[in-house]
């Protein structure tokens, strides 16, 4: 990381000639701050978060079920627990893989859930909102625009069976809106006789979409479960919160961001022993992840957040080197399969293929190990007067959906559920069921049950 900050920071020496025209008309050339490894690993972090929402969508939820019908059922067609909600059950895995990972119940998750809805709602606080007629058609306004406003990303790779060449087809496109920054620059990293090439985030040295000598590999948003949000109760100085029967203290970080032309600005963010509390305006400016803000419900309430991101360490940097130094999929498989205290760093789904001619599929996130097993408990919000809904860690990486050279001979990703009704382990329910997923699925499975050899540019065509 160090090599990589001494080769792109803009205010080293000799790299004046390196900064673009602009900085130089609006006098900024001499204003430019060092880039550091704190900044690559903000950048990470921020990536991370931003690939987190199932909070979010667990707020949503709530008020919903608290005050309609109506908006209850549309938040479950739109990140369904129950498969009946599903309009396809295109799934990444089927049961075939399932069974190859020793993850296959015969009782549905559907079923499980089902079964369980009063321990469920046993978990949930017990304080109510109050929605009135014109929040309620806000609300449901940006239930819906969550469902149309997500973002689009697919990948999909192609055994050797079945194409052309006889060797791996993959692709993958990030449908990420258009921004200024660009979110991707295309990047090449050489050292010795290694090399990866591909997009990486700005000032970062990950390619998150690339390939080295031996390897090529793609990512799209897993939309798996992977934080919570418990509703906390506070003491009228909210300097401490109640739990388990007692008050516990706060504690409380003072941050200070600088703002260009005016005073620093300074935050006191508040933890408990979960994590941050999450402002009432920090709850409301959903418009980042939505595409419209969340109306003012009720927000005298305060939700502590966790989430994978907090977990130190970053498993993916890992994964590049082995890529970089010569592995293949099933080196990296079983890498990934040793990683006992489950995986850290930016959640993604990855299809990766290599020159020996293998195909493999990894859900890359930190899962939190729940205290309560209850399938979908962290698609809630939680009660947070009881540690009864904490965490105990994160998931052994062997709990991740993942294959090998799959019997059907392709993965697809975009989006959608991650694994059959039939899994043993419950990855949340933010993911969807998805058009491109089925479409994509239908094209490639349509060329192979015809016997067409799949080109790039059959490739090409259904990206």
């Amino acid at each position: 990381m160090n090599d990589f900050i001494n080769n792109v920071r803009l205010n080293g020496e000799g790299s004046a000639n390196l900064l673009p025209p602009e900085f130089y008309v609006f006098g900024l050339a001499d204003k430019i701050e060092p880039w550091t490894p704190e900044d690559c690993l903000s950048n990470m972090a921020l990536v991370s978060f931003s690939l987190t929402w199932d909070w979010a969508q667990d707020f949503l939820r709530e008020v919903n079920k608290q005050n309609s019908e109506e908006l209850a059922a549309l938040a479950e067609e739109m990140t369904p627990f129950s498969q009946n909600y599903l309009i396809n059950m295109t799934t990444v895995l089927d049961d075939s893989d399932l069974k190859r990972m020793g993850k296959y119940s015969e009782k549905t998750l559907s079923e499980k859930y089902l079964e369980n809805l009063e321990v469920l709602k046993k978990a949930e606080p017990k304080k109510p909102y109050d929605l009135k007629a014109a929040q309620f058609k806000e609300l449901t306004d940006t239930v819906k625009d969550f469902a149309n406003e997500q973002m689009h990303s697919n990948n999909w790779v192609v055994h050797g069976d079945h194409t052309s060449t006889g060797m791996p087809m993959l692709a993958s496109d990030p449908h990420l809106g258009t921004s200024i920054p660009s979110f991707w620059t295309l990047n090449e990293l050489v050292w010795e006789d290694k090399f990866l090439i591909g997009g990486a985030i700005p000032g970062v040295p990950l390619i998150g979409i690339g390939r080295s000598k031996n390897t090529s590999w793609g990512l799209t948003a897993p939309l798996a479960d992977t934080s919570d949000l418990w509703q906390e109760t506070l003491d009228e100085t909210e300097t401490k919160y109640f739990v388990d029967g007692e008050w516990k203290n706060l504690v409380i970080q003072k941050e200070v961001i600088k703002v260009s032309g005016d005073a620093d600005f300074e935050l006191d963010v508040k933890f408990t022993h979960r994590g941050p509390l999450m402002d009432p305006k920090t709850m409301q400016s959903g418009s980042v992840l939505f595409g419209s803000e969340i109306p003012d419900v009720d927000f005298k309430h305060q939700y502590s957040h966790m989430w994978g991101g907090m977990a130190p360490g970053d498993n993916f940097i890992g994964i590049l080197e082995s890529f970089a130094n010569g592995k293949g999929v099933k080196e990296v498989h079983e890498q990934i399969e040793a990683m006992e205290s489950g995986y850290k760093g930016i959640p993604m789904n990855m299809v990766f293929a290599d020159n020996s001619g293998d195909i493999g599929y990894v859900m890359l996130v930190a899962v939190p190990d729940r205290k309560n097993k209850t399938p979908y408990i962290g698609n809630r919000v939680l009660n947070g007067e009881t540690t009864d809904n904490d965490w105990d860690g994160y998931l052994p990486a062997t709990a991740l959906p993942r294959t090998i050279n799959p019997d059907k001979g392709y993965v697809v990703t975009a989006n959608n559920r991650h694994m059959p009704d039939h899994s043993s382990n419950d990855i949340g329910a933010t993911s969807m069921s998805t058009g491109r997923a089925i479409r994509i699925d239908e094209m490639i499975r349509g060329h192979i049950s015809s016997g067409h050899k799949i080109t790039v540019e059959d490739m090409g065509k259904i990206q």
